[in-house]
């Protein structure tokens, strides 16, 4: 992070790869018009609850070797915070989500180094969170590359021959 003064750093660009993550949550459904809560012992809150106790210090971001390397890289605490957001079944914008996660300078850019899982005070692992919105990239690709696929066997329809 650029330095301001001592003890006091430049973290706008930090915020803004937020933002390209959409880091916030846009319910959905029964969420969008009064407030869901997730029971503490629900499956869903227990494989996300690690991960939301993060308090956006930025750490993880500055160990990051990505984010030195590639600028433009969204960095692990914007891509923690959308797979928390991916994973909460009260957000609606999973899927827009998603593509900008998945995008250039997203989850693909991440080389498992582990710096920012190391770094983080809170103990958290952005290393798995991007692990995670890969696996859900590749499954809802894998979805539609075989939707598409079954499409061209419908009757009536012109498949392709080798």
């Amino acid at each position: 992070f650029p330095v301001l003064r001592d003890l006091a750093v430049d973290m706008a660009v930090f915020f803004e790869k937020m933002k390209r993550a959409r880091g916030w949550l846009e319910p959905s459904g029964e969420a969008a018009r009064e407030p869901v809560r997730l029971a503490p012992e629900s499956p869903e809150r227990r494989r996300i609850e690690p991960h939301i106790e993060c308090i956006t210090c930025g750490i993880c971001y500055a160990a990051c070797g990505m984010v030195g390397h590639m600028p433009d890289y969204l960095g692990p605490a914007a891509l923690n915070r959308a797979f928390t957001l991916a994973a909460d079944s009260r957000d609606g914008a999973g899927a827009e989500r998603l593509s900008e996660v998945c995008g250039e300078h997203g989850v693909w850019r991440c080389h498992s180094q582990f710096n920012c899982t190391e770094a983080c005070p809170k103990g958290i692992s952005p290393s798995d969170a991007i692990q995670a919105l890969k696996r859900r990239a590749l499954a809802g690709g894998a979805r539609a590359l075989a939707a598409s696929f079954l499409r061209g066997l419908a009757p009536g329809s012109s498949r392709p021959t080798a």
